[in-house]
């Protein structure tokens, strides 16, 4: 019975013996190895989503600036039917990146506008000047630069236009265009830019061509 007792007394203390030290140091090796992949893979699943997310906010930035260019590209050549004075020239391509005039109904009466769209430094700016005897000066609200920026990370603003045959022409000529296409190139990182286009319908200068047309045929 003694003996007995002594051998599971031995086998509970042979059960209950600790770690000796190369097994510690095993264990905080491997744990450290584990612990070191899981931060590098979250390391890169964090980078990568902010990657697209700062992608996708350029994407949108450049798919506003389609669309405000374009709203002012239809109303290129809009005249007030309170306003005697012809536009010559509604879309002036030398200008810069390019200048757009047409009137605006300010409610009690006509202003005529001239806004200058144009790239510098990678930072894509729109100045809005209004007519004032026979020239034009900067509204109040663009005196400052900076409240002329529309957007960063724009490389190049092109715009390329189109006549009836589909013959295109870097620069416009307000009797035969009557359709530009918008090139805007945002900078997505250092190695990587993208090109968002779209076509613009002139409508205001395609229907006075058509007006102009029609009279000197009568």
């Amino acid at each position: 019975m003694e003996k007995k007792f002594n051998y599971l007394k031995e086998l509970i203390n042979k059960n209950q013996a600790g770690l000796t030290l190369i097994e510690i140091l095993v264990a905080l090796v491997i744990t450290t190895i584990v612990l070191a992949g899981l931060y590098t893979a979250y390391s890169l699943v964090a980078k990568q989503f902010v990657q697209q997310t700062e992608r996708g906010n350029i994407y949108n930035s450049g798919r506003n600036l389609i669309t405000i260019i374009s709203r002012d590209l239809r109303m290129a050549g809009f005249q007030h039917y309170d306003n005697s004075a012809s536009i010559p020239n509604p879309i002036d391509s030398s200008c810069k990146e390019i200048c757009i005039v047409y009137d605006i109904d300010d409610g009690s009466s006509y202003q005529r506008r001239r806004i200058t769209y144009y790239v510098e430094k990678e930072e894509m700016y729109r100045k809005i000047e209004k007519e004032s005897g026979g020239s034009y000066t900067l509204l109040d609200e663009y005196k400052n630069q900076e409240d002329t920026l529309l957007a960063e990370s724009v490389k190049q603003l092109k715009f390329t236009f189109y006549d009836k045959d589909g013959k295109d022409s870097p620069s416009f000529k307000k009797d035969t265009h009557s359709t530009v296409e918008v090139e805007i190139t945002m900078k997505i990182n250092d190695n990587v830019d993208d090109i968002l286009a779209t076509d613009v319908f002139l409508r205001n200068i395609y229907y006075r061509q058509q007006d102009e047309n029609k009279k000197n045929k009568e």
